[in-house]
């Protein structure tokens, strides 16, 4: 059973709302260009950011 979430397969598109979700990542800026939003997002701290790089440079 455990080995079942040994690989765990996404694409770029479903990863972001993901490390959202998890508190990785933080809204920092909204800009409208025409209809549309832009979102500027940031590590929330630096400990974030540090644990996010050290996670996805040890794949």
């Amino acid at each position: 059973m455990p080995e079942q979430f040994d690989a765990y397969n996404t694409d770029f598109k479903k990863l972001i709302p993901i490390i959202y979700q998890c508190g990785y990542l933080t809204i920092k800026d909204v800009r409208r260009i025409g209809f549309h939003k832009a979102y500027k997002l940031d590590f929330a701290n630096a400990e974030a950011a540090k644990g996010f790089l050290t996670l996805t440079n040890n794949n």
